[in-house]
């Protein structure tokens, strides 16, 4: 109880004092009034997508498929970019990670029906044309259907060190573990669905 407290207070100061410190072991900056995310429907997410080691906010609309991003500096966040991300659109799934290997977080919109979007980011944050997941379908398991049960979740990590992000499906009804495993050789512009055979080799490994 004493515990909770003080780090109750410890926060209390430290955010009514607005000023960069060390208190509570964090730095703690002015808050910015952005108007930044603020729309019914619409979801924040964290990335770096620009690649320069510093996380950026991503705002999704997902009624709209209106996309915004901040990207961040040392000490501000910069001038907002809109765009449309028109395959996200009530999408049952959006998944951040780096799929191509080049320390920029892409985006996997995974719909509800299965079918799954990818957009690959750019050096300056914005985002690529996206391509369709469903390309690969050349081995089982099918693109389209690979984690689309009840019971089943898509979590996205980089499970053999090769610093691609892989898809990892979850069934949490039997506790097996099945991953689709990211690729070498893809173009960042990505604009050639052919080039999906080259970003996912869909084996579908299940792990035991």
């Amino acid at each position: 109880m004493f515990k909770t407290f003080a780090l109750l207070l410890c926060f209390g100061i430290s955010f009514a004092e607005y000023k960069t410190g060390t208190k509570c072991g964090f730095k703690v900056r002015k808050p910015e009034l952005l108007h930044f995310c603020i729309s019914p429907g619409s979801r924040m997410y964290v990335g770096d997508f620009n690649g320069d080691k510093r996380h950026d906010l991503m705002c999704l609309d997902f009624a709209t498929g209106d996309t915004n991003i901040l990207l961040s500096t040392a000490s501000t966040l910069r001038k907002k970019f809109s765009f449309k991300m028109e395959t996200c659109q009530g999408a049952k799934y959006v998944l951040l990670g780096d799929y191509n290997g080049d320390r920029r977080t892409d985006i996997i919109c995974q719909l509800k029906t299965g079918e799954k979007y990818i957009y690959l980011a750019a050096v300056n944050g914005i985002f690529s044309t996206y391509t369709t997941l469903n390309a690969v379908t050349y081995s089982t398991p099918n693109v389209q259907t690979f984690c689309t049960q009840n019971g089943y979740r898509p979590v996205i990590g980089d499970f053999n060190g090769d610093k691609f992000d892989d898809y990892m499906c979850h069934e949490t009804t039997t506790g097996r573990i099945s991953i689709i495993y990211g690729q070498e050789n893809v173009e960042d512009t990505f604009r050639k669905e052919s080039i999906l055979k080259d970003t996912f080799e869909c084996r579908g490994d299940i792990l035991t």
